[in-house]
């Protein structure tokens, strides 16, 4: 709606019509002074914002470009973490994940997959010590968990976490044994020890996953 210029009062504002694109239930992602809302089908989303030059409201279809992502999905849900990196994350009604690296201003407007071994049930945006990190919960074969998504962040090679439902693990000394895995137990694990990667790795019948070599730092997941 607008006003006239004068007070605003129940009787002189304007309802003016922006657009009749439609949306549907699923709650809309403010991103600075744009809206991402999901079409009513669920099947593409766009966004909405206030255009100088035709003084008035519109915005553009996001999924135009990379559609073969959005074929035969509904969309669930959406999070946003704004830093430090704009990304736009949406979760389909099949329990997989797009990422929409948006910043509008730079004209930058780019998607990609998340694929993980699992079911992604919910998400969420959490601020936390100086990060916005997108927290999941996800069904896999044992359970569910409520996983965070590791910022890329410039880290040395053997702290890099590149795995799912991972953990990171230093230990005071060297060491091949990595206790209290039985969370990941049926899976099919792979290993970041020291830098150097590792594959094809289970938990044993004492929980543990035993490395092939003693390390320091160790990534575990799958």
């Amino acid at each position: 709606f607008i006003t006239r210029g004068e007070v605003f009062t129940p009787t002189n504002f304007v309802l003016q019509q922006q657009n009749n694109e439609g949306s549907n239930n699923v709650k809309p992602a403010l991103l600075g002074n744009n809206i991402i809302y999901s079409l009513p089908l669920g099947s593409g989303l766009r966004d909405f914002s206030y255009i100088f030059e035709n003084d008035g409201y519109g915005g553009d279809r996001l999924d135009l470009m990379s559609n073969h992502i959005f074929k035969g999905k509904v969309i669930k849900q959406f999070a946003y973490t704004k830093e430090p990196n704009s990304l736009l994350y949406v979760l389909f009604t099949d329990g997989t994940l797009a990422v929409l690296t948006y910043m509008k201003e730079q004209e930058v407007l780019g998607w990609s997959r998340y694929t993980t071994d699992g079911f992604i049930e919910s998400i969420a945006s959490i601020r936390s010590n100086g990060y916005e990190y997108l927290f999941m919960v996800v069904e896999r074969k044992n359970d569910k968990f409520i996983e965070r998504l590791a910022i890329r962040n410039e880290v040395s090679l053997e702290e890099c976490i590149h795995l799912d439902c991972s953990q990171y693990i230093e230990n005071a000394t060297p060491t091949a044994i990595v206790p209290n895995m039985a969370y990941l137990k049926d899976e099919t694990i792979d290993a970041l020890a020291d830098g150097v990667h590792y594959t094809g790795l289970v938990v044993d019948s004492s929980n543990n996953i035993v490395l092939p070599v003693q390390a320091t730092k160790v990534v575990v997941g799958i």
